[in-house]
């Protein structure tokens, strides 16, 4: 399940928002990017363009008119889906456009986000490449999962609630 950060329908299009450069306040639903975020958090996003945008980032994109906060994982600016995203609680993610990207996140729960270290990045990349190679097996296994889900929980410093 993605980390939703509303339930309703996003009447105004991504790239509106992105130019007016506006902050979102959402509230988190989901559990995709525990334990960073979890359901009930409230999440600021700035809105803005992709220029600054770096892997390890938290971003907010539309999703079936949902708007889904996840991490993203890679850049490929050949592709016509150029960003790669997926949540930190879940092992597969997608590839999106930049038209349905909204913004970053910047707070949660009025605690500013750290910018993610380089190494975060390189695991969060290697985690993605490493996998598909994996055995079927392997991959389905929940001692996978656990190891995964820890290393991941050390990275990720709970923010704090209120």
């Amino acid at each position: 399940m993605s980390t939703l950060a509303s339930t309703e329908a996003c009447p105004v299009s991504p790239a509106v928002l992105r130019e007016a450069g506006m902050e979102l306040t959402l509230v988190a639903e989901g559990t995709s990017m525990e334990p960073g975020i979890r359901a009930g958090d409230r999440l600021r996003i700035r809105c803005g363009d992709a220029a600054g945008l770096q892997p390890g980032m938290v971003i907010c994109f539309l999703r079936d008119g949902q708007a889904v906060v996840h991490r993203l994982i890679e850049i490929d600016s050949d592709r016509a889906l150029s960003l790669y995203e997926h949540g930190d609680a879940v092992t597969s993610g997608s590839w999106i456009s930049h038209e349905a990207l909204l913004g970053v996140l910047v707070a949660v729960n009025d605690q500013p986000v750290p910018s993610a270290p380089a190494w975060i990045r390189f695991f969060a990349r290697l985690e993605r490449r490493v996998t598909p190679w994996l055995p079927r097996w392997l991959r389905s296994s929940r001692r996978l999962a656990l190891l995964v889900r820890a290393t991941k929980a050390l990275v990720h410093q709970s923010h704090a609630r209120r």
